[in-house]
């Protein structure tokens, strides 16, 4: 039985997109030892590119829950709102009804039993507050998983196994090499969603990135239900990353493990600054002497990377042939 899984949310992207991160995936985890899996928008402009590169090389597709087509206009976020508001109104009716205990703050809007508002709100809300309600249905529904990688799909390549990297007990969290200054774009983000005195709060401190997360699957199913019932909460109150650093810092995460970018997990680009840190050998790109297993951002980097990028995502991996070739084998069958 297969117990490791990779999964991202690549809603919206055509494939050319998300290529790099599934060559270098597979390339690196075989079909027989962990499952790679991809939540997608159902029958988007490039579904049928995306079906064939998939197909190509063992990816499951599954349908995402977020129906996000691009910014919302003033008046429909002024109809979600209403429609969050009288959500939660009746749940607290429906609770004084049966009797139940309300429900405390952070947890879930919505009680278990009731999907379809659940499925509806996630409907509505960002791929970013999404996606962790589709992480912890499809980690909840397979039994047999025992370690997961949860990552952003369009900007990460890997060059390692990444399971040989996590920590067998608590959850592995990229730690990115900068901190809350007041200035920098994550100060912006957790300022505009929790306030001034939460960003003064954090001041100094290191970001966290949740854009690549994983470990055992207890705590990350506990992971991805914590997410979701403060998104629950909040479906437009900003930048989930704000979010995750605030949880990670009130220590309501959990156990988890601060990985830094020279100790072999994930290497995050913020900035092209880092590159004098950065080398490219035979066994893909090193920082700081070590060879991350995955790396995130990689589009950042300058363009006289270009030709280290591609040959990490391609390495020994005997693709079936080019995007664009199959584009066309696509075009002669219709």
């Amino acid at each position: 039985m297969i117990k490791r899984l990779i999964l991202g949310y690549a809603t919206n992207a055509p494939a050319e997109a998300i290529y790099p991160f599934v060559v270098s995936a597979r390339r690196w985890h075989r079909p027989d030892d962990t499952r790679i899996a991809l939540f997608v928008t159902p029958g988007g402009s490039d579904a049928e590119a995306v079906a064939a590169l998939a197909n190509d090389f063992g990816i499951e597709l599954l349908p995402a829950t977020s129906q996000w087509r691009g910014p919302r206009s003033r008046w429909a976020k002024i109809a979600a709102r209403g429609a969050l508001a009288w959500w939660k109104a009746w749940d607290r009716l429906d609770r004084v009804r049966l009797g139940e205990k309300p429900s405390i703050a952070g947890s879930s809007v919505f009680r278990s039993q009731d999907r379809s508002r659940e499925i509806a709100l996630g409907a509505w809300c960002h791929p970013h507050y999404t996606r962790w309600l589709d992480y912890l249905r499809m980690l909840e529904t397979n039994h047999g998983i025992r370690e997961v990688f949860l990552s952003d799909v369009t900007d990460v390549i890997f060059q390692r196994n990444i399971f040989e990297r996590l920590d067998p007990q608590r959850i592995s969290i990229a730690q990115q090499p900068l901190v809350f200054d007041g200035h920098n774009v994550d100060s912006g983000w957790l300022r505009d969603a929790l306030g001034p005195n939460r960003l003064e709060a954090l001041m100094g401190q290191p970001v966290m990135c949740v854009g690549t997360v994983g470990g055992p699957i207890g705590p990350m199913i506990q992971l991805c239900r914590t997410l979701w019932n403060v998104f629950a909460q909040r479906p437009f109150g900003g930048v989930e990353q704000a979010y995750f650093n605030d949880l990670f810092y009130c220590g309501a995460l959990g156990s988890c493990a601060v990985r830094s970018n020279d100790d072999g997990f994930v290497l995050t680009i913020t900035s092209p600054q880092e590159c004098p840190r950065l080398a490219a050998g035979p066994n893909g790109l090193r920082y700081a002497g070590s060879v991350p297993a995955a790396v995130h951002m990689y589009n950042r980097l300058p363009e006289q990377w270009r030709a280290s990028i591609d040959a990490v995502i391609h390495g020994q991996c005997k693709s079936p042939g080019s995007l664009e070739s199959r584009r066309d084998t696509l075009a002669q069958r219709t």
